[in-house]
């Protein structure tokens, strides 16, 4: 979901923006990343406040026709962008590549 509102556990478990968050400036493997001092961080809440989802017809045509998805993800100088919806999230290069492998995910060209 979507929920940049987040207030308990449940909520961070299940909220894109905050995963991402999490992902960005935490250990997206420790569990205490889900626990109220956590989900308090001014930081992490703006940084999931810019993270918008939207649904992509390409994306959902192949998601029907396959079972499964992809979201591209293109790596500008100092910033990740989402190709999707063009806001930025600002890290570094270096970072964002390690984020992607740390979670097992491939660059695709």
């Amino acid at each position: 979901n979507g929920n940049t509102h987040i207030t308990d556990t449940m909520d961070a478990q299940y909220s894109i923006p905050y995963c991402v968050a999490v992902a960005l400036g935490g250990d997206p493997n420790d569990p205490q990343e889900f626990n109220l001092p956590a989900i308090a961080d001014p930081a992490r809440a703006a940084i999931a406040g810019r993270v918008s989802l939207e649904v992509d017809a390409v994306a959902e045509r192949d998601r029907q026709d396959s079972g499964r998805a992809t979201a591209p993800l293109r790596i500008a100088e100092g910033a990740a962008v989402l190709d999707t919806s063009g806001h930025t999230i600002e890290t570094g290069v270096a970072e964002a590549i390690r984020l992607l492998k740390e979670q097992g995910l491939e660059l695709v060209k």
